[in-house]
């Protein structure tokens, strides 16, 4: 925590002084799936996340962005290769919401968290 000259306490940004291997984190052992993941705020999210504890599915309608997402994800967090999955999700089509949810249970045989 940082003490600005007012006296009061911020707490520090997020991502900033974490250390992933020395806690579990308050999502560990938790699956949360979240749609968008390429995205600014998807992306964010996912990292989050990761940080904390959770296995991660990422989601999108392009399958190659989604994976460079995933790509960037692991590597901007450190975790193991594993934590982070990708199925492919377009959310107007109630077809591809169900494979999708499908394969993600198939994969991790639950989801606890959904980020949509």
């Amino acid at each position: 925590m940082s003490t600005p000259s007012e006296g009061t306490l911020t707490p520090p940004a997020i991502g900033e002084g974490m250390d992933v291997t020395a806690r579990e984190g308050r999502l560990f052992g938790k699956v949360a799936l979240v749609t968008g993941a390429a995205g600014n705020l998807g992306g964010h999210i996912v990292r989050h996340y990761l940080r904390e504890g959770a296995t991660v599915v990422l989601t999108g309608r392009e399958r190659g962005r989604v994976e460079a997402a995933r790509l960037e994800a692991i590597q901007a967090t450190g975790v193991a290769d594993d934590r982070a999955t990708v199925v492919t999700l377009d959310g107007a089509d109630p077809a591809s919401v169900r494979a999708a949810f499908a394969d993600a249970m198939a994969a991790h045989g639950r989801i606890d968290v959904v980020v949509n």
